[in-house]
Order: C-alpha cells, then structure tokens, then sequence
C-alpha cells in the first residue's frame, strides 16, 4: 500500500539525477557542434556505467538518510568511479565517443556539486514535503510477544514521529489468549489509516505468523516480519523499515514483464560466460582428467522451481564414485540440528581431489551451471539449488524456496555462503522471492565478485 506513495519520491529523486547527469555532460560539449545521434549514444554509454554504482551506493534507499560528510563521500567515490571509467572507454573508443577527458572533468566537477546538493538538500526538502501531505507516512500495527515488541516499541520511538506512527499493539505471550488477541489483531487491521504491520513473533508461534500474513495481505497492508536471523539480512534494500532489521513481504504481485527481462539476460550473460570461459573450461577439464579417472562434468539431481527435479552441472572436485553417504549424514544433521558451529559444506573432507579443492575456493567447479541458465533450469540470480536427499527432511516452511528457479548466485553466497545455518538460508531465500526485482538481482551480481574473489566461505 504505501509502497505506491513512497514511489512518488523515488520517481521524482531518479527524475532529479536523470536531469542533473544529462545537464552535467552536455553542458561541456553543448557548443561542439556534435550530432544528435552521437550526442544520445554517449549518454547511453554514461548511463549505463553510472545506474549499476549508483544502485550499490544505495543512492535511492538511505543515502539521503546518511550525515553531510557521508554523503559528500559517497557521491564524490560514485562520481569518480563514472569519472574513471568513462575516461577509460574515451580512450579507446573515440568513435563511439564524444566525451574527452577536459570535458569529463568539467561534467565531473557539476556533477558531483549538483548531486551532492540535491542529496543533502533537495531531497529532504522533498521528503519534508510529501510527508506533510500524508505521503509516505507509516501507520503500524504491531504484534508479537512481549520481549520484541518491546524491542520495536523502543525503536520506533526513535524514528522521525512523523513518519512512523503506532497506532495499535497486540502482545501474545499466552497460548491460551492467542485466538482472542489474533481476532483484535485482525479487527485493527480494517482500521483506514493502517498501512503496515510489523510481526515480531517467536519461530514457534508460526501459525499465528502465517495468519497474521495472510490477513494483512487480505487488507494491503504492507508486512516486516521480525527476524531472529536479523543480522544476516541486507538492511539497505529499498523495502525495509528504515534500519530495523526485518525482513519485507510483498503482496506477490505479477511480475511477468521484470521475468521476461530476468530471462532474456540469463541467456545473454551465460552465452557471453560460455563463450569467454570456454578455454579456461577446457583447461579445467584437462586438469581433473589429468589428475583422477572419471568423467570432469559431475551431473547431479537437483531440485528446481515448482519442485521438479532437474540436473545440475558441476566440474567434479571429488574422486570418481566417492558416493554420497557422507555428505548425506551431515545435510541431515546440519538441516535437523541447526548447531551454531556448523556450516552448509563438509570440511575436511578426504574426498576432495587436489584440483578439486582449488576449484572449490574459488568457485571455478560453478562454471558449467551457465550450461543449466541457458537452458532454463537455473537463472543467474536465485536460491540454493537443493538435493533430493535434503528435500525429504525439509518442514513445510522450507518448501516456499521452490517458488523460483535456482541460481548460481543469490543472497546466501553473498551473506556468508557456508557459514549461514540452514534456517537462515532459507529465511534469506524467502526474502529474496518476497522481494524481487531486477535491482535486487544486479545488487547481488555485484556483491558476488567481491565474495568470490574473497574466498568467503568457500570450502
């Protein structure tokens, strides 16, 4: 619901800098006597450089939200790095091109001040604004048991009161009082003025969870539900409560159009992937022949979107017919006992070749799953892809990560990969499909890199 208000100021914040980044690199060239095809290719080449920095530095979400200094920091890096690499492909495509190095440095300089000023400045004023007409304004029912709803209570006392208003709070502490406060809970609900509501049950309260969610579904009311596992999700994305660390439920809209897009890159990025890294593929294939009999490709059911069983594609980093025993006992104490010291992937494991362990640290055994994105049984951006084996012990809850397809990437590598327990891995799918967008798929793009380059939690 009030994500139709607050995309007002997100419409008018991108329609700002669309008008500043155009003012600032045509104002340079504007007596050059350019035509106007180059002139628009040029600025394409721009703005396709500046939208994936600007969407990493949360540019959009809460950098308004940041002190002064940080946001002078913040707008002159991004600058910088659009600076930088525009220079780069100056250099080397001039025909393509208009842009040379004296007349990026001016639109660097009007950039960066006229950026800085809207973000610090104008859009304050903006939000200042849509805020006294109603816009964007938060009115929130809150339920859950006494412990963190206090929690809330204290936290939201200290946001900006005329944003973020408590109209009601239900506390379940009680089993036995749990049907008449859920029916409270669900008479504030048709309360007009109700926009959001902020879940701050116990895991094991999950009925009520799943009833509460679906009720204020059924009144469009926009739903935070309280992690346990707060610390693990990306507090910076677009729908989140200010800083409060929850995670977001959208109403599941249709998304066909974004998914069309989502596609139409999966296959474009693994064509390019396959085609790159086909001699560093080869290499790698010759390598694991080289070391141990077998086939290089491990071929291995997994389970996909909607449920349906699909193989997955992996270069093989154990000894040919190593079974699977072993890594099934461990999944299934790893999935049931939930123990805070253990991770995801078997360490140690004596199984692992010399080639293969390398290829697990840095992730190179992933490479042939381009061949599942280009077939349609992965995307590039998505959940885990699970095991059979791991399937059978999953509680129903589990299952809502079928909902999409798999994918290479996605926010578990991002968020600690194997370090992350299993319920949080989940929890962390379940807000990935929650929340989707094509934003959220180049975020996790981006922070991938940085991981795997990091070897963060490779095993």
């Amino acid at each position: 619901m009030i994500y139709k208000q607050t995309g007002i100021k997100y419409t008018i914040d991108v329609l700002i800098d669309f008008i500043i980044i155009t003012a600032s690199l045509l104002i340079p060239v504007i007596n050059k006597g350019y035509q106007f095809n180059s002139i628009l290719i040029s600025l394409l080449i721009v703005y396709l450089i500046l939208l994936p920095i600007f969407l990493y530095e949360n540019f959009y979400t809460k950098l308004q939200d940041l002190p002064k200094s940080e946001i002078i920091y913040n707008v002159l890096k991004s600058t910088l790095i659009i600076f930088l690499i525009a220079n780069f492909i100056s250099s080397f495509f001039k025909q393509y091109f208009i842009f040379d190095k004296l007349s990026l440095i001016y639109a660097f300089v009007i950039m960066s001040t006229l950026l800085i000023l809207s973000k610090a400045y104008l859009s304050k004023f903006i939000k200042n604004t849509l805020v006294k007409s109603g816009i964007g304004v938060r009115y929130i029912v809150l339920i859950g048991d006494s412990e963190k709803s206090a929690y809330v209570k204290n936290y939201i006392n200290k946001l900006d009161h005329r944003v973020y208003k408590l109209k009601h709070s239900f506390i379940i502490n009680n089993e036995n009082d749990t049907e008449k406060i859920i029916h409270k809970f669900e008479k504030a609900l048709s309360d007009p003025l109700v926009n959001s509501c902020i879940i701050a049950l116990n895991q094991d309260q999950k009925n009520s969870i799943l009833r509460a969610i679906s009720k204020c579904r059924l009144n469009g009311v926009d739903i935070f539900l309280l992690s346990d596992f707060f610390d693990i999700v990306d507090r910076g994305h677009p729908q989140s409560l200010y800083n409060l660390p929850i995670i977001t439920l959208t109403s599941g809209k249709s998304k066909d159009i974004a998914l069309m897009i989502k596609r139409f890159f999966d296959i474009l990025i693994s064509i390019l992937a396959i085609t790159i890294l086909s001699p560093l593929m080869l290499l790698i294939t010759y390598l694991i022949k080289l070391e141990s009999k077998g086939p290089a490709i491990f071929r291995q059911e997994r389970i996909g979107e909607d449920g349906k069983p699909f193989i997955m594609y992996k270069f093989r980093s154990m000894y040919y017919n190593s079974g699977n025993n072993i890594h099934k006992q461990y999944v299934e104490k790893f999935i049931l006992e939930q123990n805070n010291n253990s991770v995801y992937k078997l360490k140690g494991d004596n199984r692992i070749t010399r080639v293969g362990k390398f290829l697990r640290e840095t992730s190179l055994d992933e490479l042939p799953q381009f061949f599942n994105v280009l077939k349609g049984d992965m995307s590039m951006v998505g959940p885990r892809p699970a095991i059979d084996y791991e399937v059978d012990i999953y509680k129903d809850w589990h299952k809502k990560r079928f909902r999409v397809k798999p994918g290479i990437t996605g926010l578990w590598q991002v968020n600690g990969r194997s370090k992350v327990k299993f319920n949080e891995m989940v929890i962390l799918d379940i807000y990935y499909i929650e929340n989707w967008s094509l934003f959220l798929d180049l975020k996790i793009s981006l922070k991938t890199i940085p991981v795997v380059i990091k070897k963060e939690g490779a095993y």
